[in-house]
């Protein structure tokens, strides 16, 4: 009977340190959950100027620190609308807490330059065969401009004028594309 009892004891030692593991895998058997993070930006690309709308949930915490391309408190969810001031990628990170533990996560925007813009303008509009008309263009943003008709191109720069002397009745088309680092126009 002896031996019984110590296999008895045994399977009691054996049950007991069992149960102790599986409470500290549970972690401890009463802390609170591990807080949690997502954040979006949308639109993920913009342009100088342009704004973008970041969101964001959280669960398992009590307060949220903003840093990286914004800063302060915020909400444990909301939305947020942002017009990066730079170019480049702006990373926008939110860090909450909850229950002594902390989570963070972040997400980016794109910022482009804008594109290059341009004016056109013609006077007189009307005018007779060989009378001369004044073409007059200006741009913001542009690198280089092109002055182009159906009968010939013509480089020019990112503003001007250029008198043109028309032989033919009809309506002429004018154009004049620019070009910048933030595209064409």
């Amino acid at each position: 009977m002896l031996r019984v009892r110590n296999m008895d004891l045994y399977v009691k030692r054996f049950a007991m340190s069992m149960l102790a593991a599986t409470l500290t895998a549970c972690g401890g058997g009463g802390g609170s959950s591990a807080p949690s993070v997502t954040i979006t930006t949308s639109p993920v690309v913009v342009r100088l100027g342009e704004s973008a709308v970041i969101t964001w949930a959280s669960e398992n915490s009590g307060s949220c620190q903003a840093s990286g391309a914004w800063d302060g408190s915020r909400a444990t969810a909301g939305t947020a609308t942002v017009t990066p001031a730079s170019l480049g990628v702006q990373t926008y990170t939110l860090t909450c807490s909850g229950g002594g533990r902390t989570a963070a996560a972040s997400a980016t925007v794109r910022v482009d330059m804008q594109p290059p813009a341009v004016e056109i303008s013609v006077a007189p509009a009307s005018v007779t065969i060989n009378t001369p008309a004044t073409i007059t263009w200006s741009s913001v943003r542009a690198t280089s401009c092109e002055v182009a008709d159906e009968v010939r191109n013509r480089e020019s720069g990112t503003s001007g004028s250029a008198s043109i002397v028309l032989s033919a009745t009809g309506d002429h088309v004018f154009t004049v594309t620019c070009a910048g680092d933030g595209g064409n126009d």
